[in-house]
């Protein structure tokens, strides 16, 4: 390899070994489906530190526009939880998809699941009639909002304290 296609290769992801387990997308998604967002649930600071992958590692595992594929049925588990007449169209979604797939390359899939659990528990804004993708994405801005209560931070900010008290 010459230098300047050296300079083009991507560096291996730190998490990309837990993807080697996994032959293709479609095992992937069927591990980390959206029934086991209950179970991840359950240790958000897991869900945090743990080794998983992010986002930007699935397109960079099975192609473009992986991490996408496996967003929309985590999605469309919030239009099914929800009691709102109108639901997601298809197209809606995968733009939504994209869209969070685009915007947030590193973030894990166990904090995407993390937010969907928290998101039906009614820890962010709500929908009103049909689901809304803005609510969603706002959703998300809380999500990585370092002052507020359901954050990503706010669990990272509690684990730090409890290994700093243990010191």
């Amino acid at each position: 390899n010459t230098p300047q296609e050296k300079s083009r290769l991507k560096p291996a992801s730190r998490h990309s070994e837990c993807l080697t387990k996994y032959s293709s997308l479609e095992n992937f998604m069927t591990v980390y489906s959206p029934s086991r967002q209950f179970e991840l649930a359950r240790n958000p600071d897991d869900c945090i530190f743990g080794n998983y992958p992010e986002l930007g590692d699935l397109d960079e595992q099975y192609g473009m526009n992986s991490a996408a594929k496996w967003i929309i049925p985590q999605l469309d588990s919030i239009s099914k939880f929800t009691s709102v007449k109108v639901k997601f169209e298809p197209e809606q979604m995968a733009e939504l998809a994209q869209i969070i797939a685009i915007e947030h390359p590193t973030m894990k899939v166990s904090e995407f699941m993390l937010f969907v659990f928290w998101f039906k528990a009614g820890h962010y804004d709500k929908f009103y009639g049909s689901i809304d993708a803005f609510v969603i994405t706002k959703a998300l801005d809380q999500f990585f909002n370092p002052d507020y209560k359901y954050s990503r931070n706010a669990i990272k900010f509690q684990h730090y304290k409890k290994i700093s008290n243990k010191k």
